[in-house]
């Protein structure tokens, strides 16, 4: 037997009439009859049967056929399908047990992204995103045209390689790299148009109007009044003015379109790639331009790629990808509780489009608290300016055959500038500004071990060994004022008064070492064992470190001797697996007391010091998630049918909560682990081949998931947390037996 270097080259003896047999994961396995052939030159096919095809995991790769945990994929084929502004609109209704929801109306926001359900209560459940092999990377700086392939790993026996990281599931993202030949050249673009969908039914001049007169009419009855009465006899809040009675004299304006808009979208990516025997590259550009469906609002975005690999010797190969974006996002109060979008569904129809604003006056009887909100879009500046560079460093060295050291380093920089202003023309007569500048630095260093190796020629076997330390250092600071002269000169210079300033730094670290695995059987048994030990900076100084291992075993059932004859039959495997992963976001200081700000008398004057302002806890650790699952994968008829189902419990435990203790302490409560939520469910997907023909193929994809999210423990007396709404009064609840977050209120 034999092994390439990594560029395809290798040696051995072999006596003549022997059959070599030539494979690769991904390719058509060759056999080729020797003779006297001192030079041979193999060209491997790649496979069409989808067994062989490779599945990227935690630190390596293995073949689909091969896969013994919950791991779906999306393919560059099914990202080039559709014109997606971000990556994150790459999962919807992609993946089963995947969901993607839109939480912000700004352009070019990202999508929420949750693997089977919310397993937390207050720390964050977004996946870890590994891009190129580099954890903790952000998706919202990566053109979704870059990318070769993207792999979800569901389930805690694929994520527990991943440690107090791996609970809420692991994104494992690979983009393009270059190819042996001659340089090729891409350009492709796209234009599209976005108009806003299922808008809110409004009340006209006329229904406002009646409504409005009547209410105040009921109101006045109620409080012993007649109708007869003057309206100057009425209290102001029941007053309404003469013109009411002749609504045609008035505006009739639809608010909630006035400041809704069709808008258009853009996209243009031009990439080179192309290499030799020694070296390959990729180079991309690409340009977004979205114009938001709200008035004034929009975003753009430059995204540049350089990926490279180069054989420096016939043992060693190296690379670097480089990765800078740059975006610009334009939204002047376009969300929240008091953006012009709500403030449109509330400003009444008789109001003028350059009315309620403090040039214009304020219209009688309509709500002077509203001010104009398509004004608002057009005179109030809010930008929020995003850089990125990613850089990825990285060598294969192969020691020995089927012994490979790899080592990768990889730093990413993220710097945020927002600047607002608020004129006082829309803002009640007081102008207000601000500023804020925020930076993140994030290193990663890793090492691995990787050793193949076929024993009695039925076993097969590949185990690793691994290490990894990262840092990440974020800082920001914020000012804001008010009361400006006038609107030419919107920085905080020009501003009367400083109402704040802020600046905060934070820094936390990870120290990892990790294991796999993999184990075939005559091709038919599979196990795979993983375990990982974290050592984080955000854990109690009695929890520092934390152990997470899963077990995973398949079998594949048509290889056996009573199905081995079944025609059409490619694959029917069955999988188990266990495993436990954590969730390490828990902040940066919340196992360590804290300290803040107080003034105090001394001597007669006022004094700054420090008192405590938060109980630590040392014993506060990872919040934990044991998965079990169970899955089905069935391949037939060359590739034309694939099915994969999947049934799963998953158990989260010591979630962070609030926890009362005694005041003698100083303080009512502390953060500690506590809490249980239970989301287990099923999963199904089907992918058919309709039609395969030179030139011409259909594919139909379908997918469905069901998940039930329960409470199963709160704090120590389970109680329940409830959340006040917009208006006051407790709107959403978390409580033993319900889903995290249901709604709150009584029942009609």
């Amino acid at each position: 037997s034999a092994t390439t270097d990594p560029s395809g080259k290798f040696s051995l003896s072999a006596p003549d009439g022997a059959i070599l047999i030539v494979s690769f994961v991904g390719y058509q396995t060759q056999e080729i009859g020797i003779s006297n052939q001192t030079n041979l030159t193999i060209r491997l096919s790649t496979s069409a049967s989808g067994l062989t095809d490779v599945v990227v995991i935690g630190y390596g790769t293995v073949k689909k056929e091969n896969v013994t945990g919950a791991i779906s994929s999306i393919t560059s084929k099914d990202l080039s399908d559709r014109a997606n502004t971000t990556l994150s609109e790459s999962f919807a209704g992609q993946i089963s047990g995947v969901t993607a929801q839109q939480l912000s109306s700004r352009p070019g926001a990202q999508l929420d992204i949750i693997i089977r359900g919310r397993g937390s209560i207050s720390a964050s459940s977004t996946p870890l995103y590994v891009v190129d092999g580099i954890p903790g990377s952000s998706i919202a700086n990566i053109n979704p045209n870059d990318i070769q392939s993207i792999e979800i790993l569901k389930d805690a026996a694929s994520t527990a390689i991943y440690g107090a990281r791996g609970g809420n599931g692991v994104v494992l993202i690979t983009t393009n790299q270059g190819k042996k030949g001659k340089p090729v050249i891409s350009f492709n673009s796209y234009f599209g148009l976005q108009e806003p969908n299922r808008l809110i039914t409004m009340m006209n001049r006329d229904e406002f109007i009646a409504y409005s007169i009547w209410g105040k009419n009921v109101a006045y009855m109620q409080s012993g009044g007649s109708l007869s009465d003057p309206m100057s006899l009425r209290p102001s809040r029941l007053q309404y003015p003469d013109s009411w009675n002749n609504p045609d004299t008035l505006p009739d304006i639809n608010w909630q379109k006035a400041v809704l808009q069709n808008s258009l979208i853009s996209s243009y990516q031009l990439s080179v790639a192309g290499g030799g025997d020694n070296a390959t590259y990729i180079i991309s550009a690409q340009h977004l331009n979205q114009e938001g469906i709200e008035k004034y609002t929009g975003f753009n975005q430059t995204n540049f790629r350089i990926n490279t690999s180069l054989n420096v010797s016939k043992n060693l190969k190296v690379g670097m990808n480089v990765a800078p974006s740059f975006s610009t996002i334009n939204s002047p109060d376009a969300e929240g509780q008091n953006s012009a979008y709500h403030r449109a569904l509330a400003t009444p129809p008789i109001v003028p489009l350059n009315g309620n604003t403090e040039a214009t006056g304020y219209v009688v009887g309509a709500f002077a608290n509203f001010i104009n909100p398509l004004q608002t879009l057009k005179e109030t500046q809010q930008a929020t300016k995003n850089s990125f560079i990613g850089t990825n460093l990285w060598l294969d060295f192969t020691l020995l055959s089927g012994l490979n050291f790899r080592s990768q380093f990889g730093y990413n920089y993220t710097g945020v500038e927002s600047k607002y202003f608020r004129p006082a023309n829309v803002n009640k007569g007081i102008s207000i500004g601000s500023y804020s500048q925020s930076s993140r630095r994030n290193w990663v260093l890793q090492n691995t071990l990787n050793y193949s190796k076929t024993l009695f020629s039925e076993l097969e076997m590949d185990l690793l060994i691994g290490q990894s330390i990262e840092s990440n250092k974020s800082n920001s600071a914020s000012v804001s004022g008010n009361n400006y002269p006038n609107n030419l000169v919107p920085t905080l210079n020009a501003a009367a008064q400083i109402t704040g300033a802020n600046t905060l730094e934070n820094e936390n670290s990870l120290a990892s070492f990790f294991g796999r695995a993999n184990f075939s059987f005559k091709d038919k048994y599979l196990l795979t064992t993983n375990i990982r030990r974290d050592g984080s900076s955000r854990f109690g100084i009695n929890n520092k470190w934390g152990t997470f291992p899963s077990l995973s075993i398949g079998w594949k059932l048509d290889r056996e001797g009573f199905l081995k004859d079944v025609r059409n039959l490619n694959l029917l495997k069955i999988r188990a697996s266990i495993g436990e992963a954590g969730n390490d976001n828990i902040g940066d200081y919340s196992s360590i007391s804290l300290l803040s700000l107080s003034n105090y008398s001394y001597n007669g004057s006022i004094a700054s010091g420090l008192t405590p302002s938060t109980f630590g806890n040392p014993n506060l650790r990872w919040e934990k998630i044991v998965s079990r699952n169970i899955g089905l994968d069935v391949i037939a008829f060359q590739n034309r049918i694939q099915v994969s189902m999947e049934l799963y419990d998953n158990i989260t435990t010591d979630m962070l909560f609030s926890r009362p203790i005694s005041r003698m302490t100083g303080f009512s409560s502390t953060v500690d682990n506590l809490g249980k939520v239970e989301n287990k469910g099923f999963e199904f997907d089907l992918t058919t081949v309709n039609i395969r023909k030179s030139g011409f193929s259909w594919e139909s994809k379908f997918n469905f998931s069901l998940n039930r999210n329960k409470v199963l423990e709160t704090d120590a007396a389970g109680a329940p947390i409830k959340i006040a709404g917009y208006f006051g009064g407790d709107t959403y609840i978390t409580t033993i037996g319900e889903p995290i977050g249901s709604f709150y209120g009584f029942k009609t």
